[in-house]
């Protein structure tokens, strides 16, 4: 974050004091060194260290946006086979929607976010920021198909939900009637989430 890049560098390639001997292992720190990477023209490391990683954590966003900020041809077949590992874990389809929307294949690109949306409409074990992901993709996508009404909808439900979640840490610090004030606003925005009902 500092933008010392030599130093991060040489954190990964030479620092003794990793704890283990693979930095695929260390799953904290996997994204922002492939970031790391990435800057230093390291492309093939970092596309290897990112699918190891997601190969042991298929639900992390950090990962699968470092990821995709790489490009690359076999992605898609790539997204495809982690999904084939977990049919119940819909991030593998949400990124392939977000990289199939990134290559302008549009209608692919909405028909994938739509099967995510089947396999956890909510996200509900994601960490607040992270949840209604394909909803968020879905909004990009149909808002590059020049439908900004329904576009406008499901930012509507990223909103809500994110509203609703501030919400949740007003009520986690007993922060009552501050809470009820969000839940409010956030049904306001999407009246039939029912995550914030």
């Amino acid at each position: 974050k500092a933008g010392r890049q030599a130093d991060a560098l040489w954190l990964l390639d030479e620092s003794p004091w990793w704890p283990t001997a693979d930095l695929a292992d260390t799953e904290s720190v996997v994204p922002a060194a492939a970031r790391v990477l990435i800057r230093a023209g390291r492309q093939m490391e970092a596309e290897r260290l990112l699918k190891a990683y997601l190969l042991g954590s298929p639900s992390d966003d950090e990962g699968y946006e470092a990821l995709l900020s790489l490009g690359g041809t076999n992605l898609v077949s790539w997204l495809d086979a982690l999904y084939a590992r977990d049919r119940f874990e819909e991030r593998p389809l949400i990124w392939k929607a977000a990289a199939l929307l990134q290559e302008g294949a549009l209608d692919e690109a909405e028909r994938v976010v739509r099967q995510a949306l089947k396999v956890d409409p909510t996200d509900g074990e994601q960490a607040p920021g992270q949840r209604v992901k394909a909803y968020a993709v879905l909004g990009d996508i149909l808002e590059a198909k020049g439908h900004a009404k329904d576009a406008a909808f499901f930012r509507d439900v990223v909103r809500s939900v994110r509203v609703a979640e501030e919400g949740d840490a007003l009520y986690e610090a007993g922060l009552i009637s501050r809470s009820l004030k969000k839940y409010e606003e956030a049904e306001s925005l999407f009246a039939d989430a029912y995550c914030v009902q």
